[in-house]
C-alpha cells in the first residue's frame, strides 16, 4: 500500500500515474485529502476527485489521518509535510520549480524533512545548485501518460487543421507580450489559436482568449499537455512549460518577456533547432520565417539530444516504484 498527501489538485497529474502503475501491481492507493485557499484546492473540485478515485479505484481520507499513516508516502514539494506522521518514509515530488522559488516550496527549505526527493535529472540539480544525497533522479510519472490525437480533439470539440497552442504570459507581464500583434501574425498564416492561461491568472479580455480559451479544464490529464498533443506550434513567454514541450517535442517560439534571471527559465532547453527566441516587437516576416523553418524541418534530433542531456527517459513511475518495493513489501 502507498499513501500520497493532497492539498492540491495539480498533484494528481504527478499521482496518478504512480496510482495507475501501483494498481498494476497489486498495490493499492490511499489519498489523504486537505483543503487550502488556492484556486486549486480539491474541496472545490469535490466530485471531480470522486470520480478520479472511482476510476483508479483510490481509497479517500481526511488529511488528519495522515498524522497516523505508516509506510511510503509521496508528497509534492513541501505541501502537507507539516501534517505528516514520522512513522512513514517521506517522498517528496517536485513541480520541477521548487529549486528556482524562493519561500516556504523551495527546495532547501523542506529538503531536510523528507527521506527523498525525486528529480527529473542530475543534470537539473547541478544547474540549480540542490545536489544532495536525498535526490534521486528518476524523471516525472507526469510525463508517462499518453494521449490520442482524435480522443483529444473529441473530448474539446478542436478542429482538425493546423493549430497553435499559446501558453498565455502571466498578467504580470502582459505589457510586454506585443500578444494581439502575435494573434494577427498567427491567423495571417491559418492556424486556429487555442490559448491556455491557469485558474489563478483568467483572461477577462475576449480578444485575448483567441479561438478557443483554456483554463485548467482537466487535473489529469494535464490540459497543457493535451492541448500540446493536438497542435503543430507552441507560442511560449519564457514558461517553465518549455520542459512540457520538449518532452511532448513540439516546436517551439518563444518571447523571452520574464522579469527574472534567465537562469529561473531553463535557458538550456531553448538552445536547440525546436525552438526560435524572437521579440514581442518582431514583423511578420520574421515570425512566418521561424513558423516555416519549425513546422517544416525534422527536429528528431534536436529533441533526443535536448532530453537525453537534460531531461529523463519515459516512463518514471515504473522506476520509481521499483525503486521503493521494499518499503511498499514491508507494509501490504
Amino acid at each position: 500500500m502507498i499513501n500520497f498527501a493532497v492539498k492540491e489538485m495539480t498533484a494528481l497529474r504527478y499521482f496518478i500515474p504512480l496510482v495507475e502503475e501501483a494498481r498494476r501491481r497489486g498495490i493499492k492507493s490511499n489519498f489523504f485529502i486537505g483543503g487550502t485557499n488556492k484556486y486549486n484546492c480539491p474541496f472545490r473540485y469535490h466530485e471531480t476527485l470522486r470520480d478520479l478515485a472511482n476510476e483508479h479505484q483510490i481509497n479517500m481520507y481526511d488529511i488528519d489521518a495522515l498524522r497516523d499513516v505508516e509506510g511510503l508516502t509521496f508528497y509534492i514539494e513541501n505541501v502537507c509535510l507539516d501534517q505528516s506522521s514520522s512513522k512513514n518514509k517521506k517522498v517528496s515530488l517536485t513541480y520541477q520549480n521548487d529549486f528556482i522559488n524562493e519561500g516556504d516550496s523551495c527546495y532547501h527549505n523542506y529538503v531536510n524533512y523528507v527521506d527523498h526527493v525525486i528529480f527529473p535529472s542530475e543534470f537539473f540539480a547541478k544547474f540549480h545548485g540542490t545536489v544532495s544525497d536525498k535526490n534521486l533522479y528518476l524523471g516525472s510519472p507526469k510525463y508517462d501518460v499518453e494521449f490520442t490525437r482524435d480522443d483529444v480533439l473529441r473530448k474539446y470539440d478542436l478542429p482538425r487543421n493546423t493549430n497553435a497552442l499559446i501558453l498565455f504570459p502571466k498578467l504580470r507581464d502582459l505589457g510586454k507580450s506585443n500578444i494581439v500583434e502575435i494573434y494577427n501574425h498567427i491567423r495571417a498564416l491559418g492556424y486556429n489559436i487555442l490559448v491556455k492561461s491557469r485558474g489563478k491568472d483568467p483572461i477577462m479580455d475576449k480578444k485575448m482568449r483567441g479561438d478557443r480559451y483554456f483554463e485548467d479544464a482537466s487535473w489529469h490529464p494535464h490540459t497543457s499537455m493535451e492541448l500540446m498533443s493536438v497542435s503543430d506550434l507552441i507560442i511560449n513567454f519564457g514558461s517553465t512549460a518549455i520542459k512540457e514541450c520538449v518532452m511532448m517535442r513540439k516546436p517551439v517560439i518563444n518571447f523571452p518577456i520574464k522579469p527574472h534571471q534567465i537562469e529561473k527559465t531553463f535557458p538550456f532547453l531553448y538552445e536547440y533547432d525546436y525552438c526560435r527566441q524572437l521579440q514581442p516587437n518582431c514583423d511578420f516576416r520574421e515570425f512566418e520565417a521561424a513558423v516555416d523553418y519549425l513546422t517544416r524541418t525534422d527536429h528528431t534530433d534536436a529533441f533526443s539530444q535536448s532530453i537525453k542531456s537534460h531531461l529523463f527517459n519515459y516512463k518514471s513511475a515504473p522506476r520509481i516504484l521499483d525503486f521503493f518495493m521494499e518499503d511498499i513489501n514491508d507494509v501490504k
